[in-house]
């Protein structure tokens, strides 16, 4: 390591972290972390990573897994990714033995990778937002009650495949405009699989397939789990429900990856 980066020093709790998985004796694969914007929740993710990577490095020449970082925006990737470089030194190659991305890029790979499989085109297109507004917009119209010009329902209606993001009022009812819709959920997520069936995908439609596939086949699932020795979730918080079900069908109930969360407190 550079004599810059030698001047990083974590501090206890930091250090206790980072040294979690290569001395933990007690056999628990879940590490949860809360600390507040500004205490080096990054700095302490990627030591945790590159820690545990030499660790293994160390006591097996032949070691050939990777630690996943995984967060939930292209800002924090780039992040992690700029952390890594200043504490990287040369004499590991830690593309080959760190992957980080977000969850988007992560569930994309493997959706891609088995269109066919889930029922979908092979060569998929994400949408733009307004591409995606002009194409649900219409269909939703068929829906009894939907009113093209009304917010709340197309924001509702257009993420139902991730999850169920009710607007509430503020004395914490569902909104009206929406209320009147649910009965039709299932017709509207149907008319979203469709649109996808055709080749058209969105951002938040991603997720859907992404535990569709790890249902759908148990094998795909112990090869993800087989190739990561350690993940590392960042800004965990910020996952939506579904994310976080994917997660713990990740996590398993067998001894497979350890798993640090970290979440702003």
């Amino acid at each position: 390591m550079c004599e810059a980066n030698k001047m990083i020093k974590p501090n206890p709790e930091q250090e206790s972290i980072i040294n979690y998985f290569t001395q933990n004796n007690t056999n628990k694969r879940i590490l949860l972390v809360e600390a507040p914007p500004g205490t080096g929740k990054t700095f302490t993710a990627v030591a945790t990573a590159m820690n545990y990577v030499r660790f293994n490095i160390r006591n097996n020449p032949r070691y050939s897994k990777k630690v996943l970082i995984l967060t939930f925006s292209k800002n924090a990737r780039a992040q992690i990714e700029k952390q890594l470089d200043i504490l990287s030194s040369d004499d590991i190659n830690w593309g080959k033995y760190i992957e980080i991305t977000n969850f988007h890029s992560f569930f994309q790979k493997y959706v891609w990778a088995y269109s066919k499989y889930l029922g979908l085109k092979e060569n998929l297109i994400i949408m733009s937002p307004k591409q995606r507004r002009e194409i649900l917009q219409g269909k939703f119209s068929t829906i009894p009650g939907y009113d093209i010009n009304n917010k709340d329902q197309y924001d509702w209606a257009e993420t139902l495949l991730e999850g169920d993001f009710t607007p509430l009022t503020r004395y914490g009812n569902v909104k009206a405009s929406v209320k009147k819709l649910i009965p039709y959920k299932e017709d509207i997520k149907n008319i979203i699989k469709e649109v996808n069936k055709e080749g058209y995908i969105g951002f938040s439609d991603i997720a859907y397939y992404m535990m569709e596939l790890l249902n759908k086949s148990q094998t795909l699932l112990s090869v993800i789990q087989n190739k990561y020795n350690l993940i590392i979730l960042d800004e965990y918080q910020d996952s939506s429900d579904l994310q976080d079900k994917i997660v713990k069908k990740l996590i398993g109930k067998k001894i497979k990856p350890y798993f640090l969360l970290i979440l702003n407190k």
